[in-house]
């Protein structure tokens, strides 16, 4: 019995590995990208202090380990190296924008519910940059 209830115990605590592949449209040279990852709706898509993961990468493909579950990922391209997304007057990106789903900007940035996505297991998702 003991036996049991540890594995049904480890189960539910397996990490995935999630891949994210990045395809860019604008970059000449190979800027840094910055990934936040949110388990729940506030803060999405911006607000870092709301994200369970943030990083930067080197790479346009990217592993995550992650413990089953719902998240929204958004990525963006630091083309400046300054460690964060930069936008013009009125809050439009001046850098490369993207989000899990490939979720749209329509008039402000996609929601949660559009970016959702279900880890399950582990498995590879795309992500296409928006230039502005």
């Amino acid at each position: 019995m003991r036996l049991a209830l540890l594995l049904v115990f480890s189960m539910n605590v397996h990490s995935e590995i999630l891949t994210i592949n990045i395809k860019r449209y604008k970059a000449k040279s190979k800027p840094r990208i910055g990934v936040l990852v949110f388990d729940k709706e506030k803060g999405f898509p911006k607000k870092e202090d709301s994200a369970i993961f943030r990083d930067f990468f080197h790479s346009s493909n990217i592993k995550i380990k992650l413990k089953k579950g719902t998240y929204a990922i958004s990525v963006f391209e630091d083309e400046n190296n300054d460690g964060k997304l930069n936008t013009n007057f009125i809050g439009i990106p001046k850098e490369g924008v993207g989000f899990s789903n490939n979720s749209k900007l329509i008039f402000g940035p996609p929601d949660f519910e559009d970016s959702k996505i279900l880890l399950d297991e582990s498995k590879t998702i795309h992500i296409e940059l928006k230039h502005f």
